[in-house]
């Protein structure tokens, strides 16, 4: 009986023993769930989502927005932020560059793409971003690293933009096979041949469909060595785990890029038998709601779209908070502070300005804040925008200035003429197109209409018959809001230097 009792006890301390592991583990594993935020009190917070499933199974990475101006890699991935997964897990990195995502560039300091090498040696935010990548590699069965890439990548060269040395519609491996971190052998081939087939099937257009891209980046020949600095071969050569480059291409409208790169994810996931709940792609274009502003001493302020913050000269605040048709991405600027996001940050309001919120690179709404030398009753005041007073920043060659809405501005006839912003005191500068008659922008898919921001070259761009009475010499410049034309200038085109036009202060 005695030995009977001890079987008992051993059994019952082993059940739960093996019990307390099992919560230990749960609860360690509920733990890493979620987000985490690095460098949560600067201008470029790196956000990881840690998507687990119900039950366990594989891992995958997912890097987004390594490089700042290819949206479909980085929106693609925010898709699968709020997803549920019945097996398996994600480690999702959608804007691992959010500074040149906020400046819609490929790089700031350097590329970061071009950090994970040995020889790297610099203290960089590229630098610092990418050892966290690093460390999560580690945690990950395989890495996707999402681009936009340039043309259309074919095995055989075809034309100037479909040859070996394009990178869009490919997977890029840097290897076909490769020892993987136990010892077995890595087909990076057949696990590209399995994606590539699944993506095609869903791919209508056979000129816009993927390829096996193997960039053969440890050989001496390759074409390709800078990618030893690259995410994908760090995974692949120091984690031991296979990594792949997802390429859509960048002549591809944005909806068709996500979509290619949702389908790239979602074969992988299946190939790693991550079982999820599948996301839709948005594209529709940002929308500001509302903000959140705190003030000392007062409770927070909810100021709308468009509408005026009167506060005390001197007096600071914080925007705590944007609301808007997404949730993820937003940065905050202001006229007058250094900074691509103040979000959270102390604002002296020492002069009139504006609070403009971007999502990513895009902008999506601002408000006015107007400083009063009386105090108001309560510490502040939000109301409607009254009246119009448009003016234009112009540039002309190099040379930049304001005008007045409604003025005839004298241009140097084969000047480069650029339209750089158009301001209104109470109008938000992103509800306004502002159209340059007789122009049509290049390499877009749909004119809308809106020409800041583009160079025109006056001798080869401009369209005659837009002209007034067509006689090629004045051209009119459009403001609109809502469909609506609400202001405007007209440019004549001189021969010789311009006589002279007043700048004016907006």
């Amino acid at each position: 009986m005695l030995k009977t009792l001890k079987l008992s006890i051993i059994r019952n301390c082993l059940f739960f023993g093996m019990f307390f592991l099992f919560v230990l583990w749960v609860q360690v594993a509920a733990a890493n769930c979620g987000v985490r935020t690095w460098f949560a009190d600067t201008e470029y917070p790196l956000d990881v989502y840690r998507i687990c499933g119900k039950k366990e199974g594989k891992t995958l990475m997912v890097i987004g927005g390594i490089q700042g101006d290819e949206p479909g890699a980085f929106l693609a991935a925010d898709h699968y932020v709020d997803m549920a997964l019945e097996k398996g897990n994600l480690i999702l990195v959608p804007r691992a560059n959010f500074s040149a995502i906020l400046e819609y560039r490929r790089q700031i300091h350097m590329d970061m793409n071009r950090s994970f090498g040995e020889a790297v040696r610099q203290d960089t935010y590229e630098i610092r971003v990418a050892e966290i990548l690093k460390a999560l590699m580690g945690e990950s069965d395989l890495l996707l690293n999402l681009h936009d890439g340039s043309g259309f990548y074919s095995p055989v060269w075809i034309s100037q933009e479909r040859n070996p040395l394009r990178y869009g519609q490919s997977l890029i491996a840097d290897a076909a096979l490769y020892p993987g971190k136990d010892g077995a052998l890595l087909d990076l081939a057949s696990i590209a041949g399995f994606v590539v087939d699944k993506i095609n099937l869903q791919i209508a257009n056979d000129l816009h469909h993927f390829h096996f891209n193997n960039h053969r980046t440890l050989e001496e020949d390759s074409p390709h060595k800078e990618q030893r600095s690259s995410a994908t071969f760090y995974a692949l050569t120091r984690h031991g785990i296979p990594a792949f480059g997802v390429e859509t291409s960048k002549s591809l409208v944005l909806e068709e890029k996500i979509k290619h790169h949702i389908y790239a994810i979602n074969a992988f996931m299946e190939y790693l038998d991550i079982i999820p709940e599948y996301p839709y792609v948005r594209t529709e274009s940002p929308v500001l709601d509302y903000l959140i502003i705190e003030m000392e001493g007062s409770p927070p302020i909810v100021v709308g779209k468009n509408e005026v913050l009167e506060v005390p000269l001197g007096t600071v605040i914080r925007v705590s908070h944007v609301a808007a048709n997404y949730s993820r991405g937003f940065s905050v600027r202001m006229d007058g502070f250094e900074g691509k996001n103040l979000l959270g940050e102390a604002l002296v309001i020492e002069k009139p300005a504006r609070i403009r919120v971007f999502k990513d690179h895009e902008p999506c709404g601002s408000v006015a804040v107007l400083p009063v030398e009386k105090k108001v009753k309560p510490d502040y005041a939000v109301s409607k925008p009254e009246g119009e007073g448009l003016y234009y920043q112009v540039r002309i060659n190099r040379d930049l200035m304001w005008i007045e809405d409604g003025s005839l501005l004298d241009v140097p006839h084969g000047a480069v003429f650029e339209i750089v912003k158009v301001e209104s005191g109470v109008i938000d500068p992103v509800d306004l197109v502002v159209n340059f008659k007789g122009f049509v922008p290049p390499d877009v898919d749909v004119n809308t209409g809106e020409d800041r921001g583009y160079p025109i070259d006056t001798a080869k761009d401009l369209w005659i018959r837009y002209s007034e009475g067509h006689g090629g010499k004045i051209y009119p410049v459009e403001t609109s809001l809502k469909g609506e034309r609400i202001g405007g200038f007209r440019i004549r085109l001189v021969t010789g230097a311009v006589s002279g036009q007043d700048a004016v202060d907006p």
